[in-house]
């Protein structure tokens, strides 16, 4: 074989190979990824009302603390806030948005699917205990009905640059990190959920009150 019959060997070797990587290379793989983009993260939650329990785990970088907020409505149909010592919490309309923030949440564009990315977008898993990553930790958000059932369960993340309303979402255990539009008012603090009227009585139907400091 002369040298001119080598050289076009290899050449139309070294195009073949390209064209195999171009087949079934990372783009076959994006577009693979990119076929439940614009679906529902969990088509059969529907229901606000069928929401019982809320739970939200976050990490505090100043503190290096996970701290964890939950409601849930109990056995008598009662709201309470178990991680506050099961105080009454008035939440049947709070607990209303917050479950509709999330149903039709859907998958917008990829913007990663690896491990070493999920910092990067904000959504390391909060309650990792044997993490040692204090940063690019997200907010999990979790809803379950009264049967204990995952009504929907993801890692809020950062907000994408320039976009208020879009955040960076993953899916527990899951790799793949997308852009979802995000809008709502999703509150943990204790005074926003809490019973402020715990007796259910007005002025005019109170005759007298006594204050028994030792019971």
């Amino acid at each position: 074989m002369n040298e001119f019959a080598k050289t076009g060997s290899f050449v139309g070797g070294a195009a073949l190979l390209a064209l195999l990587a171009a087949v079934v290379g990372p783009k076959s793989q994006r577009h693979e990824l990119a076929l439940d983009e614009g679906q529902a993260f969990f088509p059969e939650f529907k229901d606000p009302a069928a929401a019982t329990e809320l739970s939200v785990v976050q990490f505090e970088e100043a503190t290096s603390r996970i701290l964890s907020f939950q409601v849930k409505k109990d056995d008598k149909g009662l709201w309470t806030i178990p991680s506050h010592g099961g105080y009454p919490a008035d939440a049947t309309s709070r607990m209303s948005k917050a479950a509709t923030m999330f149903i039709g949440l859907t998958k917008g564009r990829i913007a990663g699917d690896r491990n070493d990315e999920h910092a990067k977008f904000g959504v390391l898993e909060p309650g990792d205990q044997g993490s040692v990553d204090t940063k690019g930790r997200g907010v999990r958000v979790t809803l379950k009905d009264k049967t204990g059932n995952t009504l929907s369960d993801v890692i809020v993340g950062k907000e994408v640059d320039g976009k208020f309303d879009q955040r960076y979402v993953r899916v527990p255990g899951k790799r793949h990190v997308y852009v979802s539009k995000l809008t709502g008012d999703l509150s943990t603090k204790f005074a926003d959920w809490i019973e402020t009227d715990l007796l259910k009585v007005t002025a005019w139907d109170t005759k007298q009150i006594v204050f028994d400091n030792y019971k």
